[in-house]
Protein backbone atom coordinates (compact mmCIF):
# COMPACT_ATOMS: atom_id res chain seq x y z
CA UNK A 1 0.00 0.00 0.00
CA UNK A 2 1.21 3.56 -0.78
CA UNK A 3 1.74 5.36 2.31
CA UNK A 4 1.28 9.11 2.37
CA UNK A 5 1.50 11.63 5.13
CA UNK A 6 -1.89 13.57 4.34
CA UNK A 7 -3.48 15.95 6.98
CA UNK A 8 -7.02 15.72 8.39
CA UNK A 9 -8.54 17.87 9.96
CA UNK A 10 -10.16 16.17 13.17
CA UNK A 11 -13.82 17.88 14.25
CA UNK A 12 -11.88 18.88 18.18
CA UNK A 13 -8.47 19.33 17.98
CA UNK A 14 -5.78 19.75 15.49
CA UNK A 15 -4.98 18.11 12.37
CA UNK A 16 -4.71 13.80 12.49
CA UNK A 17 -1.80 12.26 10.51
CA UNK A 18 -2.45 9.15 8.50
CA UNK A 19 -1.87 6.37 10.02
CA UNK A 20 0.44 3.90 8.78
CA UNK A 21 0.45 0.14 9.10
CA UNK A 22 3.58 -2.51 9.01
CA UNK A 23 4.16 -4.69 6.61
CA UNK A 24 3.49 -7.47 8.84
CA UNK A 25 0.37 -5.82 10.21
CA UNK A 26 -0.82 -6.06 6.51
CA UNK A 27 0.49 -9.38 5.35
CA UNK A 28 -1.47 -10.05 8.38
CA UNK A 29 -4.79 -9.26 7.25
CA UNK A 30 -4.06 -10.33 3.72
CA UNK A 31 -4.11 -13.65 4.71
CA UNK A 32 -6.83 -13.96 6.37
CA UNK A 33 -8.51 -12.50 3.38
CA UNK A 34 -6.84 -15.08 1.30
CA UNK A 35 -8.57 -17.90 3.68
CA UNK A 36 -11.91 -16.63 2.75
CA UNK A 37 -13.70 -17.44 6.36
CA UNK A 38 -14.96 -13.87 6.97
CA UNK A 39 -16.04 -11.16 4.46
CA UNK A 40 -13.75 -8.12 4.17
CA UNK A 41 -16.28 -6.30 5.78
CA UNK A 42 -15.87 -8.52 9.61
CA UNK A 43 -12.22 -8.13 8.67
CA UNK A 44 -12.37 -4.99 8.15
CA UNK A 45 -13.90 -4.49 11.51
CA UNK A 46 -12.26 -6.20 13.29
CA UNK A 47 -8.78 -5.22 12.26
CA UNK A 48 -10.03 -1.64 12.21
CA UNK A 49 -9.00 -0.37 8.52
CA UNK A 50 -10.81 -0.22 5.74
CA UNK A 51 -12.26 -2.50 3.19
CA UNK A 52 -10.60 -0.96 0.45
CA UNK A 53 -7.44 -1.64 2.26
CA UNK A 54 -7.82 -5.21 3.02
CA UNK A 55 -8.79 -5.71 -0.49
CA UNK A 56 -5.57 -4.18 -1.97
CA UNK A 57 -3.17 -5.93 0.90
CA UNK A 58 -4.23 -9.08 -0.91
CA UNK A 59 -3.92 -8.13 -4.26
CA UNK A 60 -0.36 -7.50 -3.66
CA UNK A 61 -0.03 -10.60 -1.90
CA UNK A 62 -1.57 -12.84 -4.18
CA UNK A 63 0.95 -11.05 -7.04
CA UNK A 64 4.00 -10.95 -4.85
CA UNK A 65 3.76 -14.82 -3.95
CA UNK A 66 5.53 -16.13 -6.98
CA UNK A 67 8.33 -14.17 -5.96
CA UNK A 68 8.54 -16.20 -2.90
CA UNK A 69 9.42 -19.15 -4.56
CA UNK A 70 11.52 -18.17 -7.71
CA UNK A 71 15.46 -18.85 -7.18
CA UNK A 72 17.79 -16.77 -5.70
CA UNK A 73 18.64 -14.66 -9.04
CA UNK A 74 15.50 -14.12 -9.18
CA UNK A 75 15.40 -12.32 -6.16
CA UNK A 76 18.33 -10.41 -6.97
CA UNK A 77 16.77 -9.24 -10.02
CA UNK A 78 14.20 -7.87 -7.77
CA UNK A 79 15.86 -5.99 -5.40
CA UNK A 80 17.55 -4.20 -8.06
CA UNK A 81 14.75 -3.13 -9.14
CA UNK A 82 12.78 -2.28 -6.34
CA UNK A 83 15.52 0.31 -5.45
Amino acid sequence: MRQCVKVKKMEKGGPMKRRRFSKEFKAKVALEAIKGQRTAAELAQEFGVHVNQINLSKKQLIEAAPLAFGNGKDREAEQLILI
